[in-house]
């Protein structure tokens, strides 16, 4: 699940309060020789923290703004979470088997589209359907144990994308049992949504922060562009992005002798065994989530030539565990720490 090195990320151009632990120097100014004003709003949601940042002077108090972008990141995690039980996307699956299609939110039917195109895209390394395999290595990482073989089939018997169909804004499960885990690229999804009402209330230079995953619009004129500290390094990106970080640093386990990411391997039904640490920069937070996740499993590399085509990314870096750095695309040049 992306988002654990850059939870703790340093942005500026601008972030504001204990949060800013890198201030302003004269030569992060931008043009305009002076300091924007920035403001930064916090809000629990997914299991994270999310922080909307915004930059300038403005005509009202965009508090207003901010709590409809909090709503809206509710929302999305009322229709996709995997926590909640009462959530949309667990009670759709409960449902199941369907024998016609059901009406599903404008958020889930999105997100299932932006799911099965990165399914084909990624060569199934990202696939939602994995939802009783997540479960199952979930408690299994827990208890420090690898799962059965008995349980491990009976979990692959309930995964296929192709129990999944979607026509518009109606879907159906064709099998029972089968748990869908929007994980990867749900958190995105809202970072977009939230971004977006933003920019639609008028505050245009505005960055948000679902935990590491990262949506922002561009830089305030007067600041020198929103600086953000990846795994290899600061960056400084002078438009507007996304970046998205998948790794194991932080959440891993060692069972027998062997390291095992909590992402999950498509093909095994376990963690991942020596994860790199992924960073995807893309122009949606939606787009970056997703590929960082199917960056970690091994040759989940974007087409040669394809970036930013039907929702390949600009760039993918990826560190191996030894510290080997391996990069793909462009990403902004490195500035001072």
């Amino acid at each position: 699940m992306p988002g654990y090195w850059l939870l703790g990320l340093l942005v500026f151009g601008l972030l504001t309060g204990c949060a800013l632990q890198n201030p302003v120097t004269p030569s992060d100014v931008g043009a305009g020789g002076e300091e924007p004003p920035r403001t930064e709003y916090r809000h629990i949601a997914m299991g994270t923290l999310f922080r909307i940042v915004v930059v300038g002077h403005f005509h009202g108090d965009p508090e207003n703004a901010v709590k409809e972008a909090f709503a809206r990141i509710d929302e999305v995690e009322k229709a996709a979470s995997d926590w909640n039980r009462e959530s949309e996307i667990r009670t759709w699956c409960r449902s199941a088997p369907h024998s016609d299609p059901v009406s599903v939110s404008a958020d889930l039917a999105l997100l299932l589209r932006h799911s099965f195109d990165m399914h084909d895209l990624s060569e199934g390394r990202f696939d939602i359907s994995l939802g009783s395999l997540t479960r199952l290595w979930r408690r299994c990482f827990l208890a420090g144990r690898l799962p059965s073989e008995s349980d491990l089939e009976r979990a692959f018997r309930h995964t296929g994308m192709n129990f999944i169909e979607l026509k518009g804004r109606k879907a159906r499960l064709t099998k029972g049992g089968v748990g869908l885990d929007l994980g990867g690229i749900a958190k995105g999804y809202a970072v977009d949504q939230a971004l977006q009402l933003m920019i639609d209330r008028g505050y245009s230079h505005t960055l948000i922060d679902g935990g590491g995953d990262l949506a922002f619009s561009a830089p305030h004129p007067d600041s020198a562009g929103w600086r953000i500290v990846l795994p290899s390094g600061p960056r400084r990106f002078k438009s507007a992005g996304a970046v998205a970080t998948s790794g194991d640093s932080e959440k891993h386990v060692e069972i027998e002798g062997r390291r095992y990411s909590h992402i999950l391997d498509p093909k095994t039904g376990l963690g991942l065994e020596e994860s790199p640490v992924v960073t995807v920069v893309a122009s949606s937070a939606t787009v970056a989530d997703a590929w960082a996740t199917a960056c970690s499993v091994r040759g989940g590399w974007p087409p040669a030539g394809k970036s930013e085509m039907k929702g390949i990314p600009l760039g993918v870096e990826k560190i191996s565990v030894s510290g080997e750095v391996e990069s793909w695309g462009k990403f902004p040049d490195p500035v001072a720490p």
